[in-house]
């Protein structure tokens, strides 16, 4: 009797998606006790014969999206599939007006994202510069002889 496999169609996931885990065994004879099992907890049990039982989940939080490991049981016998763990993604964000001083709630995933010249999304970084002013340096003269501009240094 074979250890079961566990896997998923929807292997890259964002939060609050619907999932399906899918169980199996190559023994497609014997009925099959299924547990899956998210860390050391239990999760749902289903029994099958001959086809993989589905687990339809939905990830929430980023402690769901794994390991989780499936457990098949034949006569007090049981085997346990390798962990799987889904990867989780930011949401891309919706066309929406968003004030700058809005404060993400906790558990927000975005990523802001722009169209490059070809038409592909390239996510947007921000930069909070800090300056600092300096120990004044030679100053460089401009034409007119004024002098008077301040030196910083940014650091990013």
């Amino acid at each position: 009797f074979p250890s079961p496999s566990l896997n998923s169609r929807t292997p890259v996931i964002t939060r609050g998606q619907n999932v399906s885990l899918f169980c199996s065994n190559e023994n497609r004879s014997l009925q099959i006790t299924y547990s899956l099992f998210l860390g050391q907890k239990h999760v749902a049990t289903k029994k099958g014969k001959g086809e993989p039982v589905i687990f339809n989940l939905t990830i929430s939080t980023p402690g769901e999206v794994g390991p989780y490991k499936c457990k098949a049981e034949v006569f007090n016998c049981p085997k346990y599939s390798l962990d799987f763990s889904f990867r989780m993604e930011k949401a891309m964000r919706e066309n929406l007006h968003v004030d700058p001083g809005d404060t993400p709630t906790e558990g927000e995933l975005y990523e802001n994202v722009c169209k490059d010249q070809a038409g592909c999304p390239q996510e947007i970084h921000y930069a909070a510069p800090v300056f600092q002013e300096m120990a004044p340096k030679e100053q460089e003269a401009c034409r007119d002889g004024k002098t008077g501009h301040i030196y910083s240094e940014l650091t990013l």
